[in-house]
């Protein structure tokens, strides 16, 4: 056990994860969750949150295990993720932009502990500034500013990364309390009762079914080493399954209506939904098919069949427990996608 009082790296060799079972995790977090608060109290825990949607959700496997640990989380990101966690247990606060202003907002938590899940060295700093003692990965020359080191090591999921943050956490500062032996095989992000009375609403004045449909989400932002994460047959795709009789819904982002409408123009669009609304959504969908971004993870946490369209290295961002297609060799067809996606909704209806 390391020693509390020195300012060194914890040894996380051994917090690897392979096993993907739910048997232990669920069997764990009914049996001890209780048995933590209880035996040592709740310990306040700031956390900085990811910056992209699809990380966030991502983390949430982490989050809930602290929580049930025996963290008092308080969370800070961007302004969407506090719509996008309401539902979750612990609280979720927008941050104001800039260093100082974040670590103002930080200071206010009173926390003294801190968990990083970006790799930043802005956000470990706003972290210090606000005179909190966080945990996060090395790198970015941020060393000096980390009460808790951990090295990335290997290339893994991002689910599987966050997770090793998570237990270096736990490991340090909550030694006594039990911690799964395994990841959850699914990640689940709460809907609430508000967004789903929304997400309703919303199909209704699209004159869209109430369940069934499929979404699909072409939007997806930045490269991969150069390359687009933007699959370039959408349109090829939409056409098809519209002349198919597939009911096409699509939610689409900031800025992407004109764009999506002119790919897609034989979907139903619900623009201008918040991510809780779009979380209960997906939730009522036959199937989501997407590009790897945002979109394709919280589809993977509503319980929706999802397919993960890729044209590079899918290792750190498949679908969780979902599925996908494509590699770094090359985008996959129209005519890989279309039988793929029936197999698996055929999969999902037995």
């Amino acid at each position: 056990m390391p020693d509390n009082r020195l300012r060194t790296a914890v040894d996380v060799r051994a917090l690897n994860t392979k096993s993907h079972s739910s048997l232990s995790y669920q069997k764990w977090s009914k049996q001890i969750a209780a048995k933590n608060t209880a035996m040592v109290g709740s310990l306040p825990l700031a956390v900085r949150l990811p910056n992209w949607i699809g990380d966030v959700v991502m983390s949430v496997p982490t989050l809930d295990a602290l929580h049930r640990a025996g963290f008092e989380l308080q969370c800070f990101g961007r302004t969407w993720a506090k719509d996008l966690l309401a539902a979750c247990p612990w609280r979720t606060s927008s941050l104001p932009g800039g260093i100082r202003a974040d670590a103002r907002c930080l200071r206010a938590s009173r926390c003294v502990h801190g968990l990083l899940f970006p790799n930043s060295f802005s956000t470990a700093l706003a972290m210090r500034l606000a005179r909190i003692q966080p945990a996060g990965y090395t790198g970015n020359a941020r060393w000096p500013l980390l009460r808790v080191r951990v090295a990335r090591g290997r290339r893994r999921h991002e689910v599987e990364a966050f997770w090793r943050l998570g237990s270096a956490v736990q490991v340090r500062w909550r030694p006594r309390a039990d911690w799964p032996t395994s990841l959850p095989r699914r990640i689940q992000i709460p809907v609430t009762d508000r967004d789903r009375q929304q997400a309703a609403a919303a199909l209704r004045r699209a004159r869209a079914s109430d369940h069934g449909y499929w979404v699909l989400a072409p939007g997806a932002t930045g490269t991969i080493k150069g390359r687009t994460k933007v699959w370039p047959h959408w349109q090829q795709l939409g056409q098809r399954l519209h002349n198919e009789g597939c009911e096409i819904v699509v939610c689409p982002g900031p800025g992407e209506v004109k764009r999506v409408r002119d790919t897609l123009p034989a979907a139903t669009l619900l623009d201008g939904v918040g991510l809780g609304t779009y979380l209960a959504i997906l939730s009522q969908a036959e199937l989501t098919i997407a590009n790897d971004s945002g979109p394709m993870h919280l589809a993977a946490a509503s319980g929706c069949a999802v397919l993960g369209i890729f044209g590079h290295d899918a290792t750190r961002t498949y679908p969780w427990n979902g599925h996908w297609i494509g590699d770094k060799s090359g985008w996959p067809s129209v005519e890989e996608v279309i039988p793929r996606a029936r197999r698996i909704c055929n999969q999902a209806s037995h």
